[in-house]
């Protein structure tokens, strides 16, 4: 099971994939001729092999294209319980990032990830993984380092939460139909939704693949 973490009550694990961006328009870097870069010059894309596609931001850049798509970028403190080894990472590749005289170092053997926490004005704290180890490390580097960026996404059981649970409310055990203020109707056996019947255990079922699809939705989005 993936590791989940609350924000303003709600459910949250990282996203399958890593952040990216439209690139078309995007021209080879100057720098580095394994990148496409935009005029901005503060986000890239590779190019060929493994990590064909994976896109790399400054700091400010991937807070910016995070908040333009609507996604949560992890806080130092979540990535403390989200990403404590490999495992914890879906569909990790090692993109390797970009210094900041244009150099792309350790593709295929590292990845950084940025965390949505500034240690300083220059600064901000990420993560560090390597092929070679388990570890997962933590270091404040500078912000105009390319690293990869791996979103938040809500997870199935923050939808489900919001269906009552198996072992209902006393009063709707008491009775033998209860009527909510939204306008949920139970006899304890079956939940009614907007004049829909069915079981607790279906409502849950559909909360859950409503959750997948949301979550599938996002994954096309931000490739």
């Amino acid at each position: 099971m993936p590791k989940t973490i609350t924000r303003n009550g709600k459910l949250y694990q990282l996203a399958p994939h890593n952040l990216r961006v439209d690139s078309r328009g995007w021209k080879v870097s100057k720098g580095d001729k394994e990148l496409l870069e935009p005029p901005s010059k503060d986000m890239w894309q590779i190019i060929g092999g493994k990590e064909d596609g994976e896109q790399l931001f400054t700091w400010d850049a991937g807070m910016r294209e995070a908040e333009k798509q609507g996604l949560l970028v992890p806080t130092d403190d979540e990535l403390k319980i989200l990403m404590k080894t490999k495992k914890d990472v879906p569909n990790l590749i090692f993109t390797g990032y970009r210094y900041t005289d244009s150099t792309y170092y350790y593709r295929g053997t590292s990845t950084y990830y940025w965390s949505s926490t500034q240690a300083d004005a220059s600064t901000a704290w990420s993560r560090s993984l390597y092929s070679s180890f388990t570890t997962v490390y933590r270091y404040p580097y500078t912000k105009a380092y390319g690293f990869s960026i791996r979103c938040l996404i809500r997870t199935s059981e923050s939808v489900s939460s919001s269906l009552p649970s198996l072992s209902a409310t006393p009063k709707w055990q008491e009775v033998t139909t209860a009527t909510r203020s939204d306008g949920i109707t139970t006899d304890g056996k079956t939940i009614t939704i907007n004049e829909v019947t069915k079981s607790l255990e279906e409502w849950q079922n559909y909360g859950k693949k409503i959750a997948a699809g949301i979550k599938k939705c996002k994954a096309i989005n931000s490739k």
